[in-house]
């Protein structure tokens, strides 16, 4: 409901309302920091605050929603409430492009034609961790075969 609350083209928008069911599903569902981090960023309840819209989705992602990581990808790639981070944006590029994420790829393509290596593998090497920190707070143990390491192919 708060999603559709939110849709511009939808006779029912209500921000406000959309924002407090979003919060309010936010304390089981990572999907709803995704969209109240959509909320903030657009600045639907009034002036944009990308800088909580970040927070959101950081929690998003951390929490198993895959678009999120596409959402940080891009705000730390293009100066978009966070201070510009090659290896951040390159972080989550990589995160998102690992869960098949429509978008990543091509976003990767961007970062690896302007980035050095040395940036790549240090966005590389937090991708990992991120990876892994993500997976132990999910219970699955990262050092399975299965689990270990996201794929370094670029696309």
């Amino acid at each position: 409901l708060g999603r559709l609350l939110m849709a511009t083209d939808s006779a029912a928008v209500d921000p406000p309302r959309a924002y407090e069911l979003l919060r309010q599903a936010s304390e089981d569902d990572p999907a709803a920091h995704f969209y109240l981090g959509r909320l903030l960023e657009r600045g639907y309840l009034g002036r944009p605050d990308k800088a909580q819209a970040a927070a959101h989705y950081l929690r998003a992602a951390r929490g198993g929603y895959a678009k999120a990581d596409l959402a940080l990808a891009l705000m730390y790639w293009k100066n978009e409430g966070v201070r510009v981070d090659p290896v951040n944006a390159y972080c989550f590029a990589r995160l998102a492009y690992h869960q098949q994420v429509p978008g990543s790829r091509e976003l990767i393509a961007e970062l690896h034609a302007a980035l050095a290596s040395p940036i790549e593998r240090r966005g590389q090497d937090r991708a990992e961790a991120e990876f892994r920190a993500r997976q132990r707070a999910r219970g699955i143990d990262p050092d399975a075969p299965a689990h270990a390491q996201l794929a370094e192919a670029t696309p």
